[in-house]
C-alpha cells in the first residue's frame, strides 16, 4: 500500500498516475522550460554539476554494518516530546553509536519507513521524526518552513536525550529541511542521506499546494533559492530512474536530475546515483540500495578517509 499524502498532485506525478493535463505537470513544465531558457540557473554558477558525481546502479545491492568499539547508545524510551508546548513525535528502536535520524516529504507519517527500519535491523538506532502537524505530532504554531522543521528537529533530538551528532536520512520535501538543519545546526550532522529531495524550482511549482498544506509557501521558497553552507561530511543522494519518466516530459526528468546534483554539491564528501527501475519512494521501491547507502555513510563516519 503506498503511503498517504496530502501533497496529492505531487504523489500523482511521481507515481505515474497523475491526470495529464494536472496542475502539478503544467507548473513543473513551464518551471523546466524557464530554467533551460535561462531563467534559473542550475548551479550557483549556471554550470552543470552532474558529470562527476552521477553513477547508475541496479536494484538489489546490499551492504553489512560495521563493526565499531564506539560506545552504543539505546533508544530513547519515549516517542514523544513537548516542544513549545505542543507534542512532537519521535519513536525510536534498535540500537548503535550514532543514530539514524528518518525524516518523511510532504505528509506522510513515520510508518513510511517500516521496511526500511526492518533491512537495517536492530544493531542500528533509528529515529522515525514525524515533523510538527505530520503523522502523530501536533500541528504547528505558525505555517511551516523548513527552517522552522529543522529548528523543530534539533529540539527534538535534544529532547530525547541526543545530544550528539546524527545521520540524517530524508526523503522528497524533507530534503528542504535537510539544506536547513546543515545550515543552521552543522554540529548535528555527521552524515546525510537524502532519497529524491524536492529541487528549489520544483518548490515555487508547488505554491499552491504547498499553501493549501500549511506552509508559507513564500519563505520556504525564499529558503530553498538561497544559497546555504553545509560542513564536509559524507553525503549520498540518491534519485529516482528517470526512465521511468514519473514525472513527465524529458525536460523535466533532466531538470530533476540537475537539481538533485545541487544537493550532492552541499558537501565535497558526496556521491550521486541514480537507482534504476526505483520511483520517487525509492525506501520502498530500492529498499536494499537505500540500506546499504545509510550504512556506507555509517562507515564513512565512523573510519574517515
Amino acid at each position: 500500500m503506498k503511503p498517504k499524502n496530502s501533497y496529492g498532485r505531487q504523489r500523482r506525478a511521481f507515481t505515474g498516475d497523475a491526470p495529464a493535463g494536472s496542475r502539478w505537470r503544467g507548473l513543473a513544465l513551464l518551471a523546466a522550460l524557464a530554467v533551460v531558457s535561462g531563467t534559473v540557473a542550475c548551479g550557483s554558477d549556471g554550470s552543470d554539476t552532474s558529470a562527476d558525481r552521477t553513477t547508475t546502479t541496479s536494484r538489489g545491492s546490499d551492504g553489512e554494518p560495521a563493526t565499531t568499539s564506539e560506545p552504543i547508545t539505546s533508544a530513547p524510551r519515549s516517542s514523544s516530546y513537548v516542544i513549545d508546548g505542543r507534542t512532537v513525535s519521535m519513536p525510536c528502536e534498535g540500537e548503535g553509536s550514532i543514530p539514524v535520524v528518518l525524516h518523511a516529504g510532504g505528509t506522510d507519517p513515520h510508518s513510511v519507513w517500516d521496511d526500511l527500519v526492518a533491512a537495517l535491523g536492530p544493531d542500528v538506532l533509528t529515529c522515525r521524526f514525524d515533523a510538527p502537524g505530520v503523522g502523530d505530532s501536533d500541528p504547528p504554531a505558525a505555517p511551516v518552513t523548513a527552517s522552522a522543521r529543522a529548528d523543530a528537529l534539533d529540539a527534538t533530538l535534544t529532547a530525547a536525550g541526543l545530544d550528539g551528532q546524527v545521520v540524517l536520512v530524508a526523503h522528497s520535501l524533507a530534503g528542504q529541511t535537510a539544506r536547513q538543519l546543515g545550515s543552521r545546526h552543522p554540529e548535528r550532522l555527521a552524515g546525510a542521506v537524502l532519497l529524491d529531495p524536492t529541487t528549489r524550482v520544483v518548490m515555487h511549482a508547488l505554491h499552491a499546494d504547498l499553501t493549501a498544506d500549511g506552509w508559507d509557501a513564500v519563505a520556504a521558497e525564499a529558503e530553498a533559492d538561497a544559497e546555504v553552507a553545509w560542513p564536509v561530511i559524507p553525503l549520498v543522494v540518491l534519485s529516482h530512474d528517470p526512465a521511468l519518466g514519473v514525472l513527465g516530459p524529458p525536460v523535466v526528468e533532466e531538470l530533476w536530475t540537475e537539481g538533485q546534483a545541487e544537493y550532492a554539491a552541499l558537501s565535497a564528501a558526496s556521491r550521486h546515483e541514480v537507482v534504476t527501475g526505483s520511483g520517487h519512494y525509492l525506501h520502498r521501491d530500492a529498499t536494499p540500495v537505500v540500506a546499504a547507502a545509510i550504512l556506507e555513510v555509517l562507515s564513512r563516519v565512523r573510519e574517515p578517509e
